[in-house]
């Protein structure tokens, strides 16, 4: 007998899978049936769920063994190299249940590939086997796949994660996104980067999605801002908004260093292309620090609900 089942992964520790976001995980299992000859790793686990992740985190595996039968807790857990394609090695086997498993994804941008269309939280795997949840942004911009990598409300503009530059490993909520106090590691910005091509930053992305007010959008090979360390220096920017000033493949006026978040200064009078900001206030800092010169209104500055939310992406392909 083959029934259809969603896994419902429970990561203790990390990545809680629910129906919300663990959207493509799904399996196929064959009761009183095992997969002969493929298994490259046999152990004992506490249900066929353990199981499950035990094969999810494995590089390799593709389908595994369970012990329906075992009298005790732990039972016979064998992970296979091969699945449904083996089909001539499915053999009937008394006590055991035979389940192929597609792993989950392991980037937002996978995800789109692979037929995800809303927005939301997504259980994304890391190159370490570990899973995470993320949110993904895959509505507001059409050709593009985004994933959350920080956001900050204007009243947590003190803590130290909205106040260390990306320099800086500053983790808070790592494992709970969130709009108001969220953060990932150092590292795991770094995995995410390798799989993306741009990042941006929204404003009170919450209320007013993508509409390109208060928002910019850089090119990583020609602004990195994991690595980027300067006092104030011209960095060019595909697109950038600031209170309605607008410009494109523009160059910036930006600062940063470890204990300096990533600011944009909108006041400053410097050689970059952009320019000052009109209407500017004094020292008026855009898209983070928020020391100073907090201009009501723009968007990330207007209240202290207002929303700064970093992200990283790529085109999607055609």
């Amino acid at each position: 007998m083959k029934i259809e089942v969603l896994f419902l992964l429970l990561v203790t520790g990390a990545c809680f899978c629910d129906k919300d976001f663990c959207r493509e995980t799904t399996s196929s299992i064959w009761y009183d049936h095992a997969l002969i000859g493929h298994v490259i790793k046999s152990l004992l686990t506490r249900g066929i769920f353990a199981c499950a992740h035990k094969c999810l985190s494995l590089t390799g595996c593709s389908s595994y063994n369970y012990e329906t039968s075992a009298p005790q807790d732990y039972s016979v857990c064998e992970l296979n190299g091969g699945g449904e394609s083996d089909y001539p090695a499915i053999t009937g086997k008394h006590g055991f249940a035979f389940a192929q498993v597609r792993k989950t994804t392991k980037s937002c941008l996978e995800a789109w590939e692979n037929g995800a269309r809303a927005s939301g939280f997504y259980c994304i795997q890391a190159n370490d086997g570990h899973f995470h949840k993320l949110y993904c942004d895959l509505a507001s911009e059409p050709g593009w796949a985004w994933t959350l990598v920080m956001s900050q409300t204007l009243g947590n503009r003190n803590e130290q994660f909205a106040q260390k530059g990306f320099l800086t490993d500053s983790p808070r909520n790592a494992e709970f996104p969130n709009w108001e106090a969220y953060r990932l590691s150092l590292s795991r910005m770094v995995e995410l980067k390798s799989n993306s091509t741009h990042w941006r930053v929204t404003c009170s992305f919450p209320s007013f999605g993508v509409d390109y007010r208060d928002y910019v959008r850089a090119e990583f090979e020609q602004f990195d801002l994991l690595t980027f360390r300067a006092n104030r220096h011209c960095k060019l920017v595909e697109y950038m908004d600031v209170r309605g000033h607008v410009c494109q493949q523009c160059t910036a006026a930006w600062g940063q260093d470890k204990s300096d978040f990533l600011t944009h200064r909108s006041d400053v009078n410097h050689s970059c292309t952009r320019g000052q900001t009109p209407n500017h206030v004094k020292g008026e800092q855009a898209f983070g620090r928020y020391r100073k010169g907090r201009n009501p209104k723009f968007r990330c500055t207007s209240g202290d609900s207002a929303v700064t939310s970093y992200w990283f992406g790529s085109r999607l392909k055609s």
